[in-house]
């Protein structure tokens, strides 16, 4: 039994570990989520029985729309919703189970609800990208939209995916961005994301390798110069003189 709480309290400690990581590195991130309109600004800040204050009344609140297979485990509401009370921003953010044959309906009435924006996940990235009013260059080259905020009137839908890699890369690989030449491992919908980060960085020359070298060649068509598709026996040849691999 002391085993056991010694591995339940360890357990706790990188939890934490972890929590205070994310709080870190999401702090610009989240702040500009909320001058952007994802988290609104209005309404009454009522404590909840957790001690995390949450909007109610008239505010707007920002909204997540997942799969309901996916929903359950999601954290964003905790993340979020530590830095709405830690910024005394009067929203929340909510998840919410909306099943794919919903999801139209659901985002047509997006700008009559109480709802500013917010964010969607699996399995609905790629009808939230056909069902914005207008999307920005991430989305457009990825395919598929994971965020949602209104801006003149208009449901904007965008794309974090690339941003949160080359962030994420910066800040455990500085100076990544001076290579010239990128290996990327696999062909689904995160090498999108991966690619788009890629040839934003500067990096002339994309190799992407799949089992399925069809998937390859979809991407390398998609994304143009400088992306080549190639199969997985051609993987040690294309590594010899690559500055990254993914």
């Amino acid at each position: 039994q002391k085993r056991q709480e010694r591995q339940a309290d360890n357990r706790e400690g990188v939890a934490f570990d972890l929590f205070e990581k994310l709080n870190a590195f999401t702090f610009d991130l989240i702040s500009a989520y909320a001058v952007q309109g994802v988290f609104a600004h209005t309404g009454k800040m009522t404590p909840d029985e957790s001690g995390i204050e949450i909007a109610h009344g008239e505010a707007r609140n920002a909204h997540m729309p997942p799969d309901h297979l996916a929903i359950a485990h999601s954290r964003s509401p905790l993340i979020h919703g530590y830095w709405l009370h830690q910024h005394g921003i009067a929203g929340s953010y909510e998840k919410l189970d909306v099943a794919p044959l919903d999801f139209p309906a659901f985002l047509a009435g997006l700008s009559s609800s109480v709802y500013a924006g917010g964010n969607v996940t699996l399995p609905h990235k790629e009808a939230a990208f056909q069902g914005v009013d207008q999307r920005d260059e991430a989305a457009e080259m990825i395919g598929a939209v994971n965020t949602l905020w209104f801006e003149g009137g208009k449901l904007i839908g965008g794309n974090t995916n690339a941003y949160g890699f080359s962030a994420n890369l910066s800040a455990i690989a500085p100076g990544w961005t001076s290579g010239e030449t990128a290996v990327v491992l696999g062909a689904g919908g995160a090498a999108r994301a991966i690619i788009h980060a890629i040839q934003k960085a500067g990096y002339r020359k994309i190799r992407v390798v799949n089992r399925t070298i069809e998937r390859a060649e979809e991407l390398a068509q998609r994304f143009g110069t400088g992306v080549s598709a190639h199969g997985w026996d051609a993987l040690p040849a294309l590594l010899s003189d690559a500055h990254l691999l993914v």
